[in-house]
């Protein structure tokens, strides 16, 4: 299967970086809550391939300490 999902770290300082891939949003979302669960202070998003909306969001921006919970956006269209 080809993948469907990008995963992403937000960087402060320039553009996002690559982080993984996944076949479907399920596995994306699990990829995404392990990576906020083992960094501090980082936002990571997962990126639809082939629309390139932004279809979930989590970690905190700005290198804080604190991680509000995982939220997700609905599929609507580009980012």
């Amino acid at each position: 299967m080809e993948r469907q999902y990008d995963l992403f770290e937000r960087q402060t300082d320039g553009p996002s970086r690559w982080i993984d891939a996944a076949d479907d949003l399920r596995q994306a979302r699990k990829k995404l809550e392990h990576l906020v669960r083992t960094s501090t202070g980082v936002e990571y998003f997962v990126r639809d391939f082939c629309s390139g909306t932004v279809v979930a969001v989590a970690g905190h921006p700005h290198g804080a300490m604190s991680r509000p919970p995982m939220r997700a956006h609905a599929h609507r269209g580009a980012a």
